[in-house]
């Protein structure tokens, strides 16, 4: 009999617990960290690079226009604020004037100062011809005044008047000359347009009028103490310039004068006008000369209007046949009044009569007026003649 091997019976469960053992031990090893490592993949490729340098995406021509039209846009914007900037500010002085380059705002300041400098250079000159005129104007005037007057006195002669009237019409063309060249003067623009930085200065007048004073007050200082002769005229012209350049009403004057159309007495009356504002040696002495009293006036006028009630008068024949004799003359400058002494001496009864006729014959001088007598005495007899006291007071009449 044959051996036989009677097969072992395995127990399924058995066989499949052992089955996992194994798996949980092959698992177990693969993770334990002393278990060899093995490389279960293939390593992964390496990448070249160089091969997408020439690879080129895919553009958009609409995206590029709104790209590089955004990039031109702010660049053109920060290149219009920086301009701005340099041009409108003094923010980059420091920066741009070192290089020659002023901003907007500094050129016209400078050219304003310019402006200011050349007008008010030109103004000093302006004004130093207009004082000569005035002066001229003055100088000629004075003499017109004078002949002016000999020709309406009643008191000159028919020569006196007739010479007075010669002079004064070679006299007035050279008075129309320096008037004329005045009157130039006056009429142009002593300012010029400036760009007002500050926005409140928009009177433009005032400021080179006010430049061209600092200048002749700065010249004049200059010479205050000056012992040349020169040099004190200059001085003494500066500052009577200061005053002129002041002088509107002077400016109105000349501006609204017609010399060609104006008349003798017209023109007697300017003349005093513009020496009367007109600040000047030759206008000092001619108000002086206008303030004196010309007694030889005064008393040739007396005798004028005495002779017209005595006939007599001045012929010396008072004692004989009587008449009108003056003994005194008082004159107060400060109220222009004058006062006459005498007497009359009639040898009849009508003193008082002629005393009237006198005082009327006074009122109607052109030199006189307001004569009065405020008291009258009456003595002697028909025989010696009856003599009158005379105590007359009157004024002399303002100059026209």
């Amino acid at each position: 009999m044959e051996n036989s091997v009677t097969p072992k019976l395995v127990n399924p469960l058995d066989v499949h617990d052992e089955k996992k053992d194994e798996g949980s031990n092959i698992l177990k090893n693969l993770t334990s960290s002393n278990a060899p490592q093995e490389n279960l993949l293939e390593e992964a490729p390496t990448i070249d690079f160089s091969l997408l340098k020439d690879v080129i995406p895919q553009q958009s021509p609409f995206l590029n226009i709104l790209k590089y039209g955004f990039i031109g846009i702010a660049g053109a914007f920060l290149v219009a604020i920086l301009f701005f900037a340099v041009t409108l500010t003094d923010a980059f002085s420091l920066v741009s004037t070192p290089f020659g380059y002023n901003s907007l705002t500094k050129q016209i300041a400078n050219d304003n100062t310019d402006i200011i400098i050349f007008k008010t250079e030109l103004n000093f000159n302006k004004y130093l011809l207009l004082k000569g005129y005035l002066d001229e104007f003055g100088y000629y005037g004075d003499s017109f005044a004078q002949n002016y007057e000999i020709l309406k006195t009643q008191t000159s002669s028919v020569e006196e008047k007739a010479a007075a009237a010669e002079k004064i019409a070679s006299i007035k063309p050279e008075l129309k000359k320096s008037f004329t060249s005045a009157k130039n003067i006056f009429s142009k623009e002593f300012d010029a347009p400036i760009y007002p930085i500050d926005p409140t200065q928009t009177e433009t007048a005032s400021l080179f009028k006010q430049k061209l004073i600092d200048k002749y007050t700065s010249k004049a200082a200059e010479l205050k103490d000056a012992t040349d002769p020169q040099a004190k005229r200059d001085y003494k012209n500066y500052m009577q310039i200061v005053a002129l350049i002041s002088n509107t009403d002077l400016k109105g004057l000349v501006l609204s004068t017609d010399f060609d159309a104006i008349k003798d007495e017209n023109l007697y009356a300017l003349i005093n006008n513009i020496n009367s504002v007109v600040v000047n040696d030759l206008n000092i002495i001619q108000q002086i000369k206008n303030k004196r009293v010309r007694w030889s006036d005064i008393i040739n006028e007396i005798d004028l209007r005495t002779i017209a009630v005595d006939s007599s008068y001045n012929q010396n024949y008072y004692n004989e046949v009587g008449g009108i004799r003056y003994t005194s003359y008082d004159f107060d400058s400060e109220s222009k009044k004058l006062s006459i002494n005498g007497e009359t001496k009639i040898f009849d009864t009508i003193n008082f009569t002629t005393i009237a006729d006198l005082i009327d014959s006074l009122n109607g001088s052109d030199i006189f007026s307001n004569a009065e007598m405020r008291s009258f005495a009456k003595s002697g007899s028909r025989d010696d003649g009856f003599i009158a006291t005379l105590r007359i007071s009157l004024n002399l009449k303002d100059k026209k």
